[in-house]
């Protein structure tokens, strides 16, 4: 079964979207010599599952953990894992995009650096974080499945 034409037209639509009208404004920080723990609980405690990581060097910039960073060192039996800094396992620098980016040319960033979110920067401030699951539910509102 293919993609009509109204289809079509939507999903056009869809596509050159901006990032801005997607994306997730309540994001979290934590600092980068917060533990691996602290970081479990605080994407816990708000049900998200990356926080952007402030850096005690402004000039280092921003950086990004994410629930699989976490898993993969905390899971790991290397002694002293559950010690671990968030700074151990975080990927610095984040790959960010502005707010006005289309929906496409930020689905383009992902894919090429195998990423499933991205910080959205204004030029001052970090302002959301856009996931692929904010793209696949605009982009698929489809029939629930019950």
């Amino acid at each position: 079964m293919g993609i009509g034409w109204g289809e079509d037209i939507v999903l056009e639509k869809m596509r050159k979207m901006l990032v801005r009208d997607l994306m997730n404004r309540e994001v979290k920080f934590i600092k980068e010599d917060a533990s691996l723990l602290d970081a479990v609980w605080k994407m816990k405690q708000f049900g998200v599952s990356s926080l952007i990581v402030e850096s005690a060097n402004k000039g280092d910039g921003y950086g990004i953990v994410t629930r699989k960073d976490l898993i993969n060192k905390l899971i790991d039996p290397d002694p002293g894992a559950q010690h671990a800094l968030v700074a151990d396992v975080m990927t610095r620098p984040a790959i960010m995009v502005p707010p006005n980016i289309s929906v496409s040319a930020c689905v383009k960033l992902m894919k090429r650096y195998n990423l499933r979110r991205i910080p959205v920067f204004d030029g001052k401030e970090i302002v959301g974080v856009i996931s692929n699951s904010d793209i696949f539910a605009k982009f698929y509102p489809g029939p629930s499945v019950d």
